[in-house]
């Protein structure tokens, strides 16, 4: 009996001991495009706020980020001025290093830097700019 609960207990050492314990992140589970889905809580188009009489909305949103460390998207904007209405579409740039949760892009055009958190198992990013928090989810 002795010897059969032993090899028992070895049996399931060596089963257990064989599965992937690992609890470190996947260093590319953030690679892909991601949406922006909401803006402050609110659903797309978002209002960012009014600027010289023209109320300024966020249309719609993506990036998506590469394995080699950069990333590209656009972002279409909407000002509205009593019946005047303006759309502008801008494209985006950039290279990122990632550290556990955090990104950090660094965009092309003029150098800046935009922290990012990336919740792996929801698979979002949030950041804030210029007050307002942004939600992106994976595709």
């Amino acid at each position: 009996m002795k010897k059969f609960l032993l090899s028992f207990f070895a049996l399931v050492l060596v089963i257990t001991g064989c599965g992937d314990s690992s609890t470190e992140p996947d260093p590319n589970a953030h690679v892909g495009t991601y949406t922006v889905v909401s803006i402050n809580g609110s659903n797309l188009p978002a209002v960012l706020g009014v600027e010289d009489g023209m109320t300024i909305s966020f249309v719609s949103g993506s990036m998506t980020f590469t394995a080699n460390n950069t990333v590209a998207g656009a972002i279409k904007v909407r000002g509205t001025l009593g019946t005047t209405v303006i759309e502008e579409e801008e494209s985006l740039a950039g290279t990122y290093a990632r550290n556990g949760n955090s990104i950090l892009v660094t965009w092309s055009d003029d150098g800046s830097t935009q922290p990012m958190t990336f919740d792996e198992n929801k698979e979002e990013l949030t950041f804030t700019s210029e007050g307002n928090v942004f939600l992106l989810r994976k595709q």
